[in-house]
């Protein structure tokens, strides 16, 4: 589950990459998170992937949280991976390449997106528009 609130721990970013995790990635899984997930900022900090963060990701946008924790969530391998306005913070630009890692990604686990954003429902097999009542 990734949601509009990133969840992150007192750690470092790596520490926050692995957070959960039953098994420890390798450095090439790890290297290609950053990528896909668009977290190459992390490369911009003197230390690197041993910045340290706070829980509340002091020094980070809410678009890196966001994309922290979408390359944390894919680190899981997940059978099935619930978005829930996981790109809200992220600029048009960023969000479509995000959508194109997902796309790349298709059929690999089941995908259930809540969104408002519409580079997120372009790729949906089934869109349900929900309406009030």
């Amino acid at each position: 589950y990734v949601g509009p609130e990133s969840f992150l721990i007192e750690g470092t970013v790596y520490e926050n990459l692995i957070y959960g995790l039953e098994s420890k990635p390798s450095d090439h899984e790890i290297d290609q998170a950053i990528l896909d997930w668009e977290c190459q900022f992390i490369y911009d900090f003197p230390n690197r992937l041993n910045h340290f963060i706070t829980e509340q990701g002091q020094g980070l946008s809410a678009g890196q949280k966001q994309r922290l924790s979408l390359a944390r969530a894919l680190l899981r391998k997940p059978k099935a991976l619930i978005l829930d306005e996981a790109t809200a913070n992220l600029d048009t630009d960023t969000e479509i390449r995000l959508v194109n890692t997902l796309l790349r990604l298709k059929g690999k686990f089941t995908l259930i997106a809540v969104t408002h954003r519409m580079e997120l429902q372009r790729m949906s097999d089934q869109l349900i528009h929900l309406k009030k009542s």
